[in-house]
């Protein structure tokens, strides 16, 4: 899914199968944790492990439970990236 502010997505793999999401805006900087449109961690990069451990949670978290806090905590606690790998 893909917010707003951003121009551009790209992913950087760092540790393994794990990868940060980096997201851009239009001023062409990498947006920072906590921002909207940030990219977060995924902790897998295959398709079934992807979507088990990071597309089922966040869906949940942020669609199915009907709880809007607990996408804002899933967001800002759980899936908090690490922009400091992002070119």
């Amino acid at each position: 899914m893909l917010h707003y502010s951003i121009t551009k997505k790209a992913h950087k793999i760092f540790v393994g199968d794990a990868r940060q999401q980096c997201c851009y805006g239009s001023n062409g900087n990498v947006l920072p944790p906590g921002h909207s449109g940030a990219g977060t961690p995924d902790r897998a990069a295959d398709y079934t492990r992807h979507q088990e451990l990071d597309v089922d949670p966040y869906e949940w978290c942020c669609s199915d439970c009907g709880e809007p806090g607990y996408c804002d905590w899933y967001i800002n606690e759980v899936r908090k990236g690490d922009t400091s790998h992002c070119p």
